[in-house]
């Protein structure tokens, strides 16, 4: 089968979840389907060594206005019909009309939808989302919650959309004893402390979290990391370590790799995750495969990915984080018992899975 990845999404970001899956499924397909032809647009160079692409473009990220538009409307329409694929997968709801080959678009989230009023050009971003959820031969969910989502605001029919489950990299395991001092020394962190990973703005949560964390009782006993998210504190969030006196017990790290993040997540008392809505939710997976125990919101797709393995709570309500924060931190048998669970639930998400079914779509509309 010839398979077409157009990449649009790495146009518009550099890192981030939805590259991670086509950079995934293009590392996955050799095995799944080794007889296939795999073509990618505008995918990033690092992947140029890979033996299953037999073309890999790439263009500066975040290409904007004219250039984007002419990329897309002029250029990749021509190289998808000059390779002729069974198959053309969009990575970000790009279905140009004079495309001449069956079609598939993965939905991630209903985020534009349900919270247009926290994001820029939600209007234009849903629309175009709409039209290829609607002109695509087969459409991807990520998950019950975002097909149910879907269905509800499209009114598209679910026989047309198939759930899909994501999974973490490999990569995340538990890192040794020896590791985890070392990076304990390198950004002096505490013996205990709570990890947040990623953008904290908006829907994600993150104000309510350290609003429940400036009146935890055991806030100067575990401290709370962030890693990623931005370079600085916001104004707000900066206000309210001030007032709480919170500078010495909150901690926040630009940047760093998998690798890394993998020994953040294993030093980690425990990760948490408050996020009011999620169209999956890949880092309490990345958590459980390095043995943290979760605390996440009980609203989305979260449950759907976390089952039995995490410790709820209400993403609204700040007592109750506090409260779920104390069970972890103060029971060390409760926090075994997580990562037990935890690791039996990450085990059900895996990427040659999620590579055979997704290919299995494939199959179905071609034939």
């Amino acid at each position: 089968m010839r398979i077409f990845y157009d990449g649009v999404i790495f146009t518009r970001q550099q890192f981030g979840g939805i590259n991670r899956i086509y950079e995934r499924l293009a590392t996955e397909l050799p095995t799944v389907a080794p007889d296939s032809v795999l073509r990618t647009f505008r995918f990033p160079s690092t992947l140029d060594s890979h033996p299953f692409l037999t073309q890999s473009r790439y263009l500066i990220p975040k290409l904007g206005g004219v250039l984007r538009e002419l990329d897309e409307r002029i250029f990749l329409p021509r190289a998808v019909n000059k390779f002729d694929p069974d198959i053309y997968h969009t990575s970000y709801f790009r279905l140009p009309a004079d495309i001449n080959a069956p079609s598939v678009v993965t939905v991630y989230d209903m985020i534009h939808e349900r919270f247009a009023d926290e994001l820029g050009n939600a209007e234009a971003t849903s629309a175009m989302k709409q039209a290829s959820v609607e002109r695509a031969d087969h459409v991807i969910a990520i998950s019950k919650c975002t097909k149910d989502d879907l269905v509800k605001y499209f009114d598209i029919a679910p026989e047309k959309v198939s759930v899909i489950h994501l999974a973490a990299d490999p990569v995340f395991e538990p890192v040794d004893d020896s590791t985890v001092s070392r990076l304990r020394a390198e950004y002096d962190l505490p013996e205990q402390f709570l990890l947040y990973v990623g953008r904290r703005g908006g829907y994600k949560n993150f104000d309510t979290l350290l609003e429940a964390y400036a009146d935890w009782e055991y806030a100067e006993d575990v401290s709370l990391v962030c890693v990623g998210g931005g370079e600085k504190w916001s104004n707000a969030e900066a206000e309210t370590i001030r007032q709480a006196n919170l500078e010495e017990s909150t901690q926040l790290i630009t940047w760093v790799d998998d690798n890394e993040l993998r020994s953040f997540y294993t030093a980690a008392t425990a990760f948490v995750y408050p996020s009011r809505y999620e169209g999956f939710g890949i880092p309490p997976l990345e958590a459980m495969q390095c043995e943290t125990p979760v605390v996440a919101s009980n609203v989305s797709a979260i449950p759907e990915v976390v089952g039995e393995a995490g410790t709820y709570v209400d993403p609204d309500d700040p007592a109750d984080i506090r409260r779920a924060l104390s069970e972890v931190i103060l029971d060390p048998e409760y926090r075994e018992l997580l990562v037990e669970r935890g690791l039996r639930q990450a085990k059900a998400f895996d990427w040659q899975q999620t590579t055979r079914q997704t290919y299995q779509v494939y199959e179905n509309i071609h034939d």
